[in-house]
C-alpha cells in the first residue's frame, strides 16, 4: 500500500507508516543527520503520505502522486503546509518568522486535514525564536504537526529536543546506492565509482547522477589537489589569489569550503593507502595515483596535511582572512 520510492531508510519509513495507519502521529518531529542523507526528501514523502492517506484511504498506492495533496506538496504550494528557514539577509531564524508560522498553523485547514509547519536548518533558531517556538511545542493543537530539519542537532536547545520525536538518518549501505545507480542505466564501473564517492549519502549520489556540473567540479578539484602536491610556493600563492579573485562573492570562505571538503577526502585516501587499507578508499577511480603518491609521502606529512585542512575549516569559521588561511594550508602540501 505504502510506496515512498526512497533510497534506503526502510526502518524509518516503516515506523512512520505505522504511526500514520494507527493514528498515532506525534505533534512534533526532528529529522536530523548529516548533509545529503535525504532528510528533506523524506519529510516531503512523509507529509504527502499523511495527507494522501487521509483523503485516499484504501488506495493501491500511497502517496498516490496524482491527488491534489501529493501534487501541491511536491510543488511546495500546498495551502496547509508552511515551510520556513533563515532568510538570506538575516543571521538567524527570527521571532517574527516563528510568530508568523504560529499564526498560519492556528488557522483552519483548507482541506479539513492536518496543518503542517516545516523549519529547515533549524540550527539557525536563536534563543528568542527557540523560546517562541516552545509555546507551539508545549501547547500542541489538534491536527497540527511541526517538523524540524537539521544537520546539526547538537546546536539545538535541549528544551526543543526534549519536546520533539527524534528521527535520526544514518548513511545508506553502499550496495543500496550501487543498486539504485545500476537501475538508472549506469555501467557497473560507473555505479561502483559513484557509490563509493557518495559515502552513504543518497543526495550526493543523485547530485553526481543528475547535475553534470557537480560531477565535473568534483573531477576538476581532484585534479587540482594532485597538481598542488609538491608544487612551488610561488604557484601555490598564485592559486590562492586566483581562487579568491571573484569579486561577486563577498563571503570568500564559501569558495574555499567545498575545496576543503573534497581535499579532506583525498587526503584521507592517501592515509588509508599508506596504511595498506585500500579497500576503504573512496576515490577508487584515482586509486593507482593515490597509491603512488602515498608511497612517496611520509606518514607524518599526510597527517600534518589532514590536521591543517581541519584547522583551516576552523579558521574560516572564526573569520580569519580566507587568503591567509588557504595559503597557510597549501604550504603543508
Amino acid at each position: 500500500m505504502f510506496s515512498w520510492n526512497l533510497i534506503g531508510h526502510e526502518a524509518i519509513t516503516t515506523y512512520l507508516e505505522a504511526a500514520i495507519k494507527n493514528h498515532k502521529l506525534a505533534h512534533a518531529y526532528l529529522f536530523c543527520g548529516a548533509k545529503q542523507l535525504g532528510k528533506k526528501t523524506l519529510v516531503k514523502k512523509f507529509i504527502q503520505t499523511i495527507l494522501c492517506y487521509e483523503q485516499n484511504y484504501g488506495a493501491e498506492q500511497i502517496p498516490c502522486g496524482v491527488c491534489e495533496h501529493c501534487l501541491e506538496t511536491a510543488k511546495n504550494t500546498h495551502t496547509d503546509i508552511f515551510w520556513l528557514k533563515k532568510e538570506t539577509d538575516k543571521k538567524d531564524i527570527t521571532v517574527e518568522q516563528i510568530r508568523e508560522l504560529q499564526n498560519n498553523l492556528s488557522l483552519h485547514s483548507f482541506f479539513k486535514s492536518y496543518k503542517i509547519g516545516v523549519i529547515e536548518e533549524a540550527e539557525n533558531l536563536n534563543l528568542a525564536s527557540a523560546n517562541a517556538l516552545l509555546k507551539t511545542l508545549e501547547e500542541p493543537s489538534a491536527k497540527v504537526i511541526l517538523i524540524l530539519i537539521t544537520n546539526k542537532a547538537n546546536q539545538l536547545p535541549a528544551t526543543i529536543i526534549s519536546r520533539v520525536q527524534k528521527i535520526k538518518l544514518l548513511p545508506i549501505a553502499h550496495k543500496k546506492i550501487y543498486d539504485y545507480l545500476m537501475a538508472t542505466g549506469k555501467t557497473r564501473e560507473e555505479a561502483k565509482i559513484l557509490a563509493h564517492l557518495s559515502t552513504g549519502r543518497p543526495g550526493r549520489a543523485l547530485s553526481f547522477l543528475k547535475i553534470p556540473e557537480f560531477w565535473n567540479s568534483y573531477q576538476s578539484q581532484t585534479k587540482l589537489f594532485f597538481s598542488l602536491l609538491n608544487n612551488s610556493k610561488t604557484n601555490k600563492i598564485k592559486f590562492a589569489a586566483n581562487v579568491l579573485a571573484n569579486k561577486d562573492i563577498t563571503d570568500k570562505s564559501k569558495v574555499i569550503l567545498p575545496l576543503l571538503n573534497i581535499w579532506q577526502i583525498l587526503s584521507r585516501d592517501l592515509l588509508l593507502s599508506k596504511m595498506n587499507q585500500n579497500d576503504k578508499i573512496i576515490n577508487i577511480a584515482e586509486q593507482e595515483k593515490i597509491s603512488l603518491i602515498s608511497q612517496r609521502y611520509p606518514l607524518s606529512k599526510i597527517l600534518a596535511q589532514q590536521k591543517q585542512i581541519e584547522q583551516t575549516k576552523i579558521m574560516l569559521a572564526m573569520n580569519v582572512n580566507p587568503r591567509l588561511a588557504l595559503e597557510n594550508l597549501l604550504f603543508k602540501f
